[in-house]
């Protein structure tokens, strides 16, 4: 959406809001993850979504803002 559309919304409706889901590929015959959502009656399924790529830290990162590089590993 960008940061201008997001404050433009929250700017019309303080109460609106998005709820992002995402998850990790749980082994590597899996090919998505079913998406439910329980608004109150009962939970419904409501899509399909696609795992994140997912890394591990191979080191603490530093407090320096200027940072630019992470290593990883995994």
């Amino acid at each position: 959406m960008g940061h201008s559309e997001v404050d433009r919304i929250l700017g019309e409706d303080p109460g609106a809001g998005a709820l992002i889901a995402t998850g990790e590929r749980p082994s590597a015959d899996a090919l998505a993850a079913e998406l439910w959502v329980n608004s109150g009656t009962g939970p419904a399924q409501e899509g399909v979504v696609a795992f994140a790529p997912t890394a591990l830290l191979a080191a603490d990162q530093p407090d320096d803002p200027e940072v630019r590089v992470i290593a990883v590993t995994g």
